[in-house]
């Protein structure tokens, strides 16, 4: 789902109710919505699925946060593309 996509189906629901994410397709776990994050990339092949951040900001390295939390196009290949994160 493109972010325009989302705009557009959150656009016509109540914009005073809580988000939440559901944890799997069954429905067995469920999260609040507690953030997002803009500024990452994602990849998703058949054995993993990962997202790095697309630059290593100072306020990520006071957090912890190191080189290979992001993204770098001669060590992770053009797989990645550009994401929004939302986080429980």
């Amino acid at each position: 789902m493109k972010v325009f996509e989302l705009i557009n189906e959150l656009n016509d629901l109540d914009p005073e109710a809580e988000v939440v994410l559901q944890g799997d397709p069954e429905g067995n776990d469920y999260h609040l919505i507690r953030g997002v994050e803009g500024s990452m990339v994602y990849m998703d092949d058949k054995y993993e699925s990962s997202v790095k951040y697309k630059k290593l900001t100072d306020e990520l390295k006071e957090l912890g946060y190191g080189p290979e939390d992001c993204y770098d196009p001669e060590d992770d290949g053009d797989d990645f593309v550009d994401a929004v994160v939302l986080f429980p």
